[in-house]
């Protein structure tokens, strides 16, 4: 889930073992990638928050993550914008200059 703390945006629901796999520590600021047949979208600059979850999953809110998902990405029997399951991968956010 994205939500705010102290005005900085963060990327909630990571398990923990999943961040530490990655080699990643709660509170890491992190970019969430996705790439489709256009290219890869990113939402940068995210503070990773370890999150009680299921392992492999990660949950973000949108609007503010409609960026990752492409508009003509649709539900093939809804036609509604799918982006309940969208595939992304975690990098570590570049350090400030």
């Amino acid at each position: 889930m994205l939500g705010s703390v102290e005005g900085m945006v963060t990327l909630d629901g990571l398990e923990h073992a999943d961040l530490a796999s990655r080699g990643l520590a709660d509170g890491e600021l992190v970019d969430l990638v996705t790439e489709f047949h256009d290219g890869e979208r990113c939402l940068d600059g995210l503070r990773a928050v370890a999150y009680p979850t299921v392992r492999g999953c990660v949950a973000a809110y949108f609007p503010e993550a409609n960026v990752l998902v492409p508009a003509g990405h649709l539900g093939h029997r809804s036609r509604t914008p799918a982006s309940k399951f969208v595939v992304v991968r975690l990098d570590p956010a570049p350090s400030p200059p």
